[in-house]
Protein backbone atom coordinates (compact mmCIF):
# COMPACT_ATOMS: atom_id res chain seq x y z
CA UNK A 1 0.00 0.00 0.00
CA UNK A 2 2.99 2.08 0.83
CA UNK A 3 4.09 2.00 -3.00
CA UNK A 4 0.86 3.23 -4.20
CA UNK A 5 0.06 6.14 -1.92
CA UNK A 6 3.30 7.49 -2.70
CA UNK A 7 2.90 7.22 -6.65
CA UNK A 8 -0.65 8.79 -6.06
CA UNK A 9 0.73 11.49 -3.98
CA UNK A 10 3.38 12.39 -6.26
CA UNK A 11 0.73 12.84 -8.85
CA UNK A 12 -1.14 15.22 -6.73
CA UNK A 13 1.91 17.06 -6.36
CA UNK A 14 2.44 17.14 -9.74
CA UNK A 15 -1.12 18.09 -10.79
CA UNK A 16 -0.60 21.04 -7.87
CA UNK A 17 3.43 22.24 -9.61
CA UNK A 18 5.41 20.96 -6.99
CA UNK A 19 7.69 19.62 -9.02
CA UNK A 20 10.20 18.87 -6.09
CA UNK A 21 7.75 17.25 -4.32
CA UNK A 22 6.27 15.06 -6.61
CA UNK A 23 10.06 13.95 -7.71
CA UNK A 24 10.82 13.18 -3.90
CA UNK A 25 7.96 10.68 -3.87
CA UNK A 26 8.85 8.94 -7.19
CA UNK A 27 12.73 8.64 -5.70
CA UNK A 28 11.57 7.23 -3.14
CA UNK A 29 9.44 4.55 -4.48
CA UNK A 30 11.95 4.17 -6.79
CA UNK A 31 14.49 3.52 -3.70
CA UNK A 32 12.11 1.04 -1.52
CA UNK A 33 13.01 -2.10 -1.35
CA UNK A 34 10.40 -3.36 1.21
CA UNK A 35 7.69 -4.31 -1.25
CA UNK A 36 8.08 -7.63 -2.82
CA UNK A 37 9.46 -6.79 -6.48
CA UNK A 38 9.01 -9.73 -7.65
CA UNK A 39 5.38 -9.38 -7.95
CA UNK A 40 3.38 -7.77 -10.97
CA UNK A 41 2.22 -5.36 -9.17
CA UNK A 42 4.97 -3.65 -7.49
CA UNK A 43 6.73 -3.97 -11.44
CA UNK A 44 3.51 -2.41 -12.77
CA UNK A 45 4.13 0.52 -10.22
CA UNK A 46 7.90 0.92 -10.71
CA UNK A 47 7.12 1.60 -14.20
CA UNK A 48 4.61 4.40 -13.77
CA UNK A 49 7.18 5.65 -11.19
CA UNK A 50 9.46 5.76 -13.86
CA UNK A 51 7.06 7.53 -16.57
CA UNK A 52 5.76 9.81 -13.86
CA UNK A 53 9.54 10.63 -13.31
CA UNK A 54 9.71 11.85 -17.09
CA UNK A 55 6.65 13.67 -17.06
CA UNK A 56 7.81 15.62 -13.76
CA UNK A 57 10.80 16.28 -15.87
CA UNK A 58 9.05 17.27 -19.02
CA UNK A 59 6.06 19.72 -17.23
CA UNK A 60 9.09 20.89 -15.22
CA UNK A 61 11.17 22.22 -18.05
CA UNK A 62 7.92 23.77 -20.14
CA UNK A 63 7.05 25.60 -16.72
CA UNK A 64 10.59 27.53 -16.77
CA UNK A 65 10.16 27.79 -20.27
CA UNK A 66 6.67 29.34 -19.37
CA UNK A 67 8.37 31.33 -16.85
CA UNK A 68 11.85 32.80 -18.31
CA UNK A 69 8.96 33.77 -21.42
CA UNK A 70 7.29 35.53 -19.09
CA UNK A 71 9.63 36.98 -17.28
CA UNK A 72 11.25 38.64 -20.66
CA UNK A 73 8.69 40.00 -21.61
CA UNK A 74 7.61 42.05 -17.92
CA UNK A 75 11.03 42.76 -18.58
CA UNK A 76 10.33 44.45 -22.10
CA UNK A 77 7.15 46.43 -21.05
CA UNK A 78 8.50 47.87 -17.85
CA UNK A 79 11.56 48.89 -19.91
CA UNK A 80 9.29 50.64 -22.47
CA UNK A 81 7.13 52.33 -19.66
CA UNK A 82 10.17 53.69 -17.81
CA UNK A 83 12.08 54.64 -21.39
CA UNK A 84 9.22 56.50 -22.60
CA UNK A 85 8.43 58.58 -18.91
CA UNK A 86 11.86 59.62 -18.76
CA UNK A 87 12.27 60.67 -22.24
CA UNK A 88 9.04 62.50 -22.21
CA UNK A 89 9.18 63.75 -19.15
CA UNK A 90 5.24 63.35 -18.41
CA UNK A 91 6.49 63.22 -14.52
CA UNK A 92 4.57 66.45 -13.03
CA UNK A 93 7.48 66.72 -10.32
CA UNK A 94 10.09 66.47 -13.04
CA UNK A 95 8.78 69.94 -14.41
CA UNK A 96 8.54 71.38 -10.56
CA UNK A 97 12.35 70.73 -10.28
CA UNK A 98 13.03 72.52 -13.68
CA UNK A 99 11.01 75.57 -12.62
CA UNK A 100 12.67 75.95 -9.28
CA UNK A 101 16.21 75.58 -10.59
CA UNK A 102 15.33 78.54 -13.10
CA UNK A 103 14.10 80.29 -10.06
CA UNK A 104 17.26 79.84 -7.97
CA UNK A 105 19.66 80.89 -10.86
CA UNK A 106 21.19 84.28 -10.14
CA UNK A 107 22.07 84.89 -13.99
CA UNK A 108 18.55 84.16 -15.16
CA UNK A 109 17.24 87.48 -15.97
CA UNK A 110 13.35 86.71 -16.26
Amino acid sequence: WKQTALLLRAKAWLARGQYSLATGNVKELLRDKNGSSTTTASKSLQRQAKQLQRDIEQQEQVASQQTRRLVKDMCKWIDGATTTNNNNSTNPGDNNKNNRNQDSNPNNNN
